[in-house]
């Protein structure tokens, strides 16, 4: 798991609520955990990009370094933010 790109993300969602919407990928100018890690990991134009080619699930995947189990668990559109926040624990990657 990319800890770093998580911590990125949940720090964001932290201070800006309003851009995270667990239920779309991407939508103007809200995104889901997994639509925040695209954002996150390339320029912006090469996100929409990817948003529009239908990859997003995998492009996000790759880019926070999930196992497919990981992934589904984590993009689930009613997954709190909570639930994110302790992603690292649950996946076994703090103790």
């Amino acid at each position: 798991m990319n800890i770093e790109l998580h911590n990125r993300i949940i720090e964001h969602i932290e201070k800006h609520p309003e851009t995270w919407d667990q239920e779309n990928y991407e939508c103007g100018s809200k995104y889901c955990y997994g639509g925040w890690a695209i954002v996150f990991s390339c320029a912006r134009g090469n996100a929409e990009k990817i948003f529009e080619s239908g990859i997003a699930f995998g492009a996000a995947k790759q880019y926070l370094e999930l196992t497919n189990v990981q992934s589904k668990f984590a993009f689930n559109m009613f997954r709190t933010l909570e639930e994110l926040k302790d992603l690292p624990k649950l996946f076994g990657y703090e103790k």
